[in-house]
């Protein structure tokens, strides 16, 4: 990992569903436990928004309801950082809670592609655990 981490926020990772309808898996979301009702946490991409760089994810606790996967990939253990893509870092909506917006933080590719923003397997094995989300500019 070249160049100086910045820490985006620290929360259960979890993904609305349109990501994986669609297929862009470009947004991730932290919220405050692994509940469907938990409060979102607040992400932080300070000056970096719009730079280019990858989003990573390092796992603190692990996921206490997921229990065993039955498929796709092993969960990350705690310590473990799982590069999650590369590209320019954004912020928006993730879901519209209630009244309010859900804050989420992803990076879009420079190549042009309008799916698999992030790498889909790499979200899988950090989702519903709590992790440290932080960004290494290029």
């Amino acid at each position: 990992m070249a160049g100086k981490q910045h820490t985006i926020g620290e929360g259960v990772l979890a993904s609305h569903s349109g990501e994986r309808h669609t297929d862009r898996y470009g947004l991730a979301y932290l919220k405050v436990e692994n509940r469907g009702d938990s409060a979102p946490v607040e992400v932080n991409v300070g000056e970096h928004a719009g730079r280019l760089g990858t989003l990573y994810a390092e796992v603190v606790e692990p996921s206490e309801s997921d229990g065993p996967r039955r498929f796709g990939p092993e969960a990350a253990r705690v310590g473990e950082v799982v590069a999650l893509g590369t590209g320019e870092l954004f912020t928006e909506a993730a879901f519209r809670d209630k009244d309010n917006d859900v804050p989420g933080v992803g990076v879009k590719p420079t190549d042009g592609r309008e799916c698999w923003w992030m790498d889909s397997m790499a979200l899988y094995r950090v989702r519903h655990q709590r992790v440290r989300l932080f960004f290494v500019p290029a």
